[in-house]
């Protein structure tokens, strides 16, 4: 009893740990969106907005990425 007991609470602590560490991993690429974003209301060169456009797809894909990995992870349990 105890050893299931233990399981279950290193299990709760490990998914904590895990939704902390991804909350912090896409808070990045969310605030590199943002700047990039602003930065092509901003800019008028063509080759800038080129630029921050790929950043910006980019960072969207590092986030599809990450949001893939943990429903994989969601679905072994």
């Amino acid at each position: 009893m105890r050893q299931r007991w233990s399981g279950k609470k290193r299990r709760v602590a490990e998914r904590k740990e895990l939704a902390d560490n991804l909350s912090h991993e896409m808070k990045t690429p969310l605030g590199v969106i943002l700047a990039y974003a602003e930065g092509l209301q901003d800019t008028g060169e063509e080759e800038k907005r080129k630029q921050y456009a790929q950043v910006i797809i980019g960072e969207t894909e590092r986030m599809n990425r990450m949001i893939t990995s943990l429903l994989e992870l969601s679905a072994m349990d």
